[in-house]
């Protein structure tokens, strides 16, 4: 349709996707772009705090501070979203990226016979290893994506249950 749309004689401007009030909102309705967003943003708040992030600190005390800062960025208005399964994968790698970085995970150093460094791990093992150990240390603190999403949900539902219908249509 190339219908278009004036106020006050100003055409405005047909864009496929519009940021209101810091999520994404598509013309075609796909959720896509705006979990990119979140997680664009979260990585912005990752790199806010990533002296925290990547300091000696326990890993249980740095997830516990993602949860309160990072996580934020990455669920806001997450829990209006027909996330799937597809989505909900993409915001976990990115949770298990963050968690890579804090537990400092890094190519380990490849031997000769005689014990001398001759390279480093095949990136593939690197990435295997590294996001298997970011993984358990997710679950091992109950902080599956999947289960953070579903509490939000959660959360949102009762804070829209407690405004109550008094004199609104259902």
């Amino acid at each position: 349709v190339n219908e278009r749309l004036y106020i006050d004689g100003i055409e405005v401007r047909r864009v496929e996707v519009m940021n209101i009030l810091g999520s994404l909102v598509s013309g075609d309705g796909s959720e896509g772009p705006a979990v990119e967003h979140r997680i664009t943003q979260s990585w912005r708040c990752f790199h806010k705090w990533a002296h925290i992030f990547t300091s000696d600190a326990t890993i249980t005390n740095k997830l516990h501070f993602w949860r309160k800062t990072v996580f934020r960025s990455m669920a806001w208005g997450i829990e209006t979203l027909r996330t799937n399964d597809f989505l909900l994968g993409k915001l976990a790698t990115a949770q298990k990226y963050m968690v890579r970085k804090m537990l400092g995970l890094k190519r380990r150093p490849l031997l000769d016979c005689e014990g001398r460094p001759h390279g480093v791990e095949p990136w593939l093992d690197y990435f295997k290893r590294s996001m298997s150990r970011s993984g358990t240390e997710i679950k091992k603190r109950n902080m599956c994506m999947k289960d953070l999403i579903h509490e939000e949900r959660r959360r949102w539902a009762s804070h829209i249950s407690r405004l109550g219908l008094d004199g609104k249509p259902e």
